[in-house]
């Protein structure tokens, strides 16, 4: 698409250059600039854009867009100012990439816990019935063989534009796409033409991010208001009703609303039983009952799998076809996955990092009875500080042995991280508080230590294959430590 054609949609103030110049791609990074790229020059939390325009044209930039006064650009350069340049990049990104959207079934996921596994379940139950579906998230991009990282849960505009149109040519039919309250308060999924949205709680995390939980549920919310309006779609929003801010959510949808929890809701989970390898539950849903054995640990997989049936049931499958599709899930990477260990304990890693997630992951295991709960975590640095005295907290309540360690400390000082958890245990005789800052040396520790019966659980960083210290990554995958620790 030329240069004219383009920027016309995103309602310039102003611009100039060759309108003729072919826009091959869009990017907000000049450092991944090249021939055919439009450079928008975005303000960032730690960067801003508009410093680095010498940067993107130097690196082939065929045109700059900015919010500001546009600074002198060689000759043969476009470029344009815009109202907002975070408005103009989903406009634009969508109609480089021929809208996908509406080429596609988009599920959108949102919550502050369970988004992951939901919409991995959601992606297997299309799956197995024959929809092709692409998962979305926060493991990356896949669908068939292929595989992409991806920065941020949501990715920006441009790159999530052409991930789905890369999709919709591939052949896939839907798209499971978890949503994060940072991608809608920044306007990543705007462009986006959802055809259900999904929404499994919320929970006080990011509000380092979010002035507040009201601000929170704001972001949350505009997936299925704004956008579920701008998309012109036939939306219909599935809304956990167990949840408090989910029962408001659900008298402010603008489509159809199904609902969904263990006891109220359109579609509900009836005799639950619970294994440390599987859930059991009968699916009730208004158009008929299916039996449902789900390969999948912990009680809180109870609500992940119903989110995903009540997706599944919104979108017209029968609750038969559900809990066929169910059955021949497999756990997501790094969510309640049990390290096998040949011996008479068990392990499992699992991505928990907020308070209310590490209390469902610490109830789900006390569920399943063992001799001894330990459990080792930590908290990220350069995050939400209000939290770590609430998950030390937690920790020493539910678990009989605690183990303090580091999570991603990033520029923080990591023993700074460790006091402030600390401030929220008080001393008990009943649950034995360790520390060690080195999280190699904690992860060793617990499994070394741990007898007949015990259950170890690593929380924190579940499939992440990574620690931040400073802004240095180091590859730390706590899976790979614990079998390390068994060998």
């Amino acid at each position: 698409m030329n240069f004219g054609a383009l920027i016309r949609c995103a309602s310039p103030v102003v611009f100039g250059g060759p309108e003729e110049a072919e826009v091959a791609r869009i990017s907000v990074d000049s450092r991944r600039v090249g021939p055919g790229t439009l450079f928008v020059a975005l303000r960032g939390e730690h960067a801003d854009g508009h410093a680095f325009i010498p940067d993107a044209v130097e690196g082939g930039a065929i045109a700059v867009v900015t919010d500001r006064p546009v600074p002198e650009l060689p000759d043969g350069v476009a470029w344009a100012q815009v109202p907002d340049a975070t408005d103009a990049l989903w406009r634009m990104a969508h109609s480089l990439y021929a809208d996908p959207t509406a080429r596609l079934k988009v599920i959108g996921v949102t919550g502050t816990n369970g988004k992951t596994t939901t919409a991995h379940l959601i992606r297997v139950i299309l799956d197995h019935t024959g929809i092709e579906c692409a998962y979305v998230g926060t493991l990356g991009a896949e669908w068939r063989d292929h595989r992409r990282d991806l920065g941020h849960t949501t990715p920006f505009a441009h790159d999530l534009a052409e991930l789905l149109a890369d999709a919709a040519s591939d052949g896939v039919k839907a798209i499971s796409m978890e949503v994060s309250s940072h991608a809608l308060a920044l306007h990543r999924a705007d462009g986006c033409r959802f055809d259900v949205g999904t929404y499994t709680n919320l929970t006080a995390e990011h509000l380092d991010f979010h002035l507040n939980m009201n601000d929170y549920y704001a972001a949350k919310a505009r997936l299925f208001t704004d956008l579920a309006e701008a998309g012109g779609k036939d939306f219909v929003g599935v809304i956990n009703v167990d949840d408090l801010y989910g029962s408001r959510l659900a008298t402010e949808v603008r489509g159809r609303v199904v609902t969904y929890g263990r006891q109220e809701g359109d579609v509900r989970a009836a005799g639950t039983q619970v294994a440390a390898d599987s859930v059991r539950f009968t699916l009730e849903t208004p158009s008929g009952r299916a039996d449902v054995v789900m390969p999948l640990g912990g009680r809180f997989n109870v609500s992940n799998g119903l989110a995903a049936a009540a997706t599944a049931w919104a979108m017209g499958l029968s609750p038969d076809t559900i809990a066929s599709g169910l059955a021949v899930a497999t756990p997501a990477p790094g969510r309640f996955e049990s390290i096998p260990t040949g011996r008479g304990f068990s392990v499992i890693v699992d991505y928990a990092h907020s308070p209310d997630a590490l209390e469902k992951l610490l109830e789900a295991c006390r569920e399943l009875r063992p001799k001894r709960l330990t459990v080792v975590f930590g908290c990220g640095g350069d995050r939400d500080r209000t939290k770590r005295p609430r998950m030390g907290s937690i920790a020493a309540e539910l678990a009989d042995r605690v183990i303090v360690t580091s999570d991603n400390p990033r520029t923080e000082d990591p023993d700074s991280i460790i006091e402030n958890i600390l401030a929220g245990i008080t001393p008990t005789p009943a649950a034995a508080v360790e520390v060690e800052p080195d999280r190699r040396r904690a992860i060793h520790r617990a499994v070394q230590t741990a007898r007949d019966g015990d259950l170890v659980v690593i929380a924190g960083k579940g499939h992440e294959d990574y620690q931040i210290i400073g802004v240095t990554k180091i590859h730390l995958d706590d899976r790979e430590l614990v079998r390390e620790a068994l060998a």
